[in-house]
């Protein structure tokens, strides 16, 4: 290995030593950076390139000199800076810079005899952008003191929190800002230090002032500390006490931290004196759990109000679409109750909120109403609490030493499988088209991803290889069927289409016709090349059903021969379109 390196210095003097233009140069230094050994002879090759043309070959520099050249960086540092090569020295400095040896450079910088400007061009300089380096009290308020117009920017860059660092720190600073009346800045770096205590204090001076409702709000922002998530907010109702309305925007904007800290209880109770019922709900809804909020709604219920009375009542306590209520649910009793009391008035609620932890009851009592578009929902519910179940019924064999089958999720799987196929065929006996918008509403509600694991599924789950395997005929002959499971944003649903497609000849090639745009699609998109050859397979078996077919059929695969890509399945469409060329001209010829 020493012997390499040593030839490897000989080869870099060599090539520094050859009368080569620098873009040679760079280009034979580049070469010869391949070598693992390359940057242990920065002491040799750093300071030539430096000294031929520094701007020229400051990226390569950049590149290939780090903390282990710290002594090279060293010496190359002084030069740079003497020469003006700004962003050079600044690239080069962050690579060996230490939080403590850089306050002392700024400090010795900040005290020096040189004029404002020539500080403030040395100091940005040395500008960090490593988070956790910030500038000590005693730095910052040399050079604030020095000119606080100038250097008032980089000190409030510089400020940063850190834990176990507070406002106290920082005290003489703060009140030399104070004492400039540079409020700006005293706020901003308030809001980086402050803790929990300097944060109450401040807003119980802001109480004790009587500022104007008209401040109010613009007083209590300024305030807000970015690292006070353990504070005591019971300050803030206080402010929400004495002024009401015009600091619920705040309020509001920070609920959240608000409530974690124990003043949910209370913040309730203040908003519900303002008279805003709307208001007091959206702040219910933000700092409740799905379980108080059931508890609410038996309340209601309970109300000797009218449907539509009951239906206004229940718009404001029901939660907006988000991810913090993703996961709420009707717990069953609640559900029943609304069912049973108007069930088309308040299916929206329960469609969205419907158990994910199925309770039969309900379902049961949508079938004994014959409300299909009900269960269409709840069995869609139940499908997904069924993919959950395969992993603990049937877990997976790299698992098994130390999970076992559970007998539970098995008989629960067997269970909802059983009422699931049951209805299933009670719709295909009814009418193969009443069978195929049910099964179709089911499937449009899979999301893109939202099957877990394909295959597990049609091994384990009984109702989703009823929907992949059962009645694919009759799919065949459904226009908006097919369209439907084609359509969908998840490809496992889309592939369904494509396997009832792929099974069928006669039959199948009206609806690869209907769908030529969606197929398409999945010839140029993104799919796997195995759904790329079954989309083929079904535009192949449909062409050759005839001319009529062919002819729509050609362009479509000529289109797609120019997608490149790796997922691009040229020499299979190559093969396809010439084979339906042929055919198309024999037809033509024969005719």
């Amino acid at each position: 290995m020493a012997g390499i390196s040593a030839d490897l210095r000989t080869q870099i003097h060599a090539v520094l030593a050859s009368p080569l233009d620098r873009s040679a140069l760079l280009r034979q230094m580049s070469a010869l950076a391949e070598h693992d050994a390359f940057r242990t002879h920065a002491d040799l090759w750093a300071p030539a390139l430096f000294q031929r043309a520094a701007p020229f070959f400051e990226p390569f520099l950049l590149r290939y000199l780090d903390a282990r050249q710290e002594a090279t960086i060293r010496a190359l540092l002084p030069q740079a800076e003497a020469a003006g090569h700004d962003t050079l020295f600044n690239g080069l400095y962050q690579k060996i810079a230490r939080e403590d040896a850089w306050n002392a450079e700024l400090l010795v910088l900040a005290r020096s005899h040189q004029t404002d400007e020539q500080v403030l061009r040395a100091i940005q300089r040395r500008e960090m952008e490593r988070s956790w380096f910030t500038m000590t009290e005693v730095v910052a308020l040399t050079l604030y003191r020095r000119n606080p117009a100038l250097f008032a920017a980089f000190i409030r860059r510089h400020i940063r929190h850190r834990w176990g660092q507070r406002s106290q720190g920082f005290e003489h600073l703060l009140q030399a800002i104070q004492q400039q009346g540079d409020d700006e800045l005293y706020w901003a770096l308030f809001r980086q230090l402050a803790g929990s205590d300097e944060w109450k204090r401040s807003i119980r001076q802001v109480l004790r002032a009587r500022t104007p409702a008209s401040a109010i709000l613009e007083e209590v922002r300024r305030r807000h500390a970015e690292h006070i998530w353990d504070a005591d907010t019971s300050v803030l109702i206080d402010v929400l006490e004495r002024y009401g309305i015009v600091v619920i925007p705040y309020i509001e904007e920070h609920l959240g931290w608000i409530a974690q800290r124990g003043s949910a209880e209370r913040l309730l109770s203040v908003v519900s004196r303002l008279g805003d019922e709307a208001l007091y709900w959206r702040f219910y809804c933000k700092t409740r759990d799905w379980v108080q909020w059931n508890g609410t709604l038996r309340e209601l219920l309970k109300r000797p109000i009218s449907d539509s009375e009951l239906a206004l009542a229940l718009e404001i306590r029901t939660p907006p679409s988000g991810w913090r209520w993703q996961w709420w649910r009707l717990e069953s009793d609640v559900a029943l109750s609304f069912y049973r009391r108007n069930p088309d008035l308040f299916r929206p609620m329960l469609e969205r909120f419907a158990t994910r932890e199925p309770d039969l009851t309900l379902f049961h009592e949508a079938e004994q109403r014959g409300d299909e578009e009900l269960l269409d929902t709840l069995s869609f519910r139940l499908m997904e609490a069924m993919q959950g179940l395969i992993y603990s019924a049937y877990p997976p064999p790299s698992t098994q030493r130390w999970r076992k089958p559970h007998n539970e999720s098995q008989q629960r799987l067997a269970e909802y499988g059983a009422l699931l196929t049951r209805r299933f065929d009670r719709l295909y006996a009814r009418s193969p088209q009443i069978y195929l918008r049910h099964a179709a509403s089911i499937m449009s509600r899979f999301q893109a991803f939202r099957v877990w694991s394909f295959q597990k599924n049609l091994a384990y789950n009984p109702a989703f290889r009823y929907l992949f395997w059962q009645h694919r005929a009759a799919w065949r002959q459904s226009s908006e069927g097919m369209r439907d499971l084609l359509e969908s944003p998840n490809i496992y649903v889309q592939i369904l289409g494509l396997e009832i497609l792929a099974e069928g000849a006669t039959d199948a090639a009206p609806r690869v016709i209907e769908n030529l745009p969606l197929l398409r699609a999945l010839l140029l998109g993104r799919a796997k090349l195995s759904t790329k050859r079954k989309a083929l397979g079904c535009l192949q078996q449909a062409a050759l059903q005839g001319n009529p077919f062919a002819s729509q059929i050609l362009p479509v695969l000529e289109e797609a021969l120019h997608f490149q890509g790796k997922r691009a399945i040229d020499e299979r469409l190559m093969v396809a379109f010439v084979r339906l060329r042929k055919q198309l001209a024999a037809e033509q010829n024969a005719s």
